[in-house]
């Protein structure tokens, strides 16, 4: 599942992943990409100089999962 912000849709960028997508208002787009799989979360800041960390946690795993759950009832098809 992919979460992006309407200013991709229609674009390579959201043919890029496959899978079910949905889209926030454009105002609240973000540098920050985040990946959540078994118990790791990928965090992915792209400015000039892009940097990454990755949590390796059972809980913070599952509070992000949470958080993406909540975001994606809220975003639109």
């Amino acid at each position: 599942k992919l979460i992006a912000s309407e200013r991709v849709k229609g674009t390579d960028i959201e043919t890029a992943v496959p899978g079910e997508r949905r889209f926030i208002p454009k105002e609240y787009e973000s540098p920050i990409s985040t990946i959540v799989y078994g118990n790791k979360v990928a965090t992915f800041i792209w400015l000039e100089n892009p940097m990454a960390f990755l949590i390796e946690s059972k809980d913070a795993a599952d509070s992000y999962r949470n958080y993406f759950d909540m975001l994606w009832k809220t975003a639109k098809p």
